[in-house]
């Protein structure tokens, strides 16, 4: 592992994190199954788990809302139904690598 990245293990696969200066960081990992088609309007379930390392670099997609909230979104962000997943910030405290 390079010191840029960070892979953990997670209850669904592996998950790796990116260093952003003195900060890691997993983006857009799923807690849960989409809640779309069949599945909406039901209490969500766990989600599929995945193969290989899930790479984290990218928030997942935000719930469907319109672009002009008085939030503000970033263009770069993708609205859609598969919306169930969180981002984890950690900070390196050893300033070179996380233990």
């Amino acid at each position: 592992m390079d010191a840029e990245t960070l892979v953990v293990g997670c209850k669904y696969g592996e998950a790796r994190g990116f260093r952003d200066g003195a900060v890691y960081s997993w983006k857009g990992i799923p807690f849960a199954a989409p809640t779309c088609g069949d599945m909406r309007f039901r209490s969500p379930e766990g989600p599929s788990p995945w193969s290989g390392v899930l790479d984290c670099e990218r928030y997942g997609q935000i719930a469907p809302q319109s672009r002009n909230s008085p939030i503000g979104i970033s263009s770069d962000m993708t609205i859609g139904e598969d919306c169930l997943s969180l981002n984890i910030w950690l900070r390196n405290r050893t300033g070179t690598s996380a233990r």
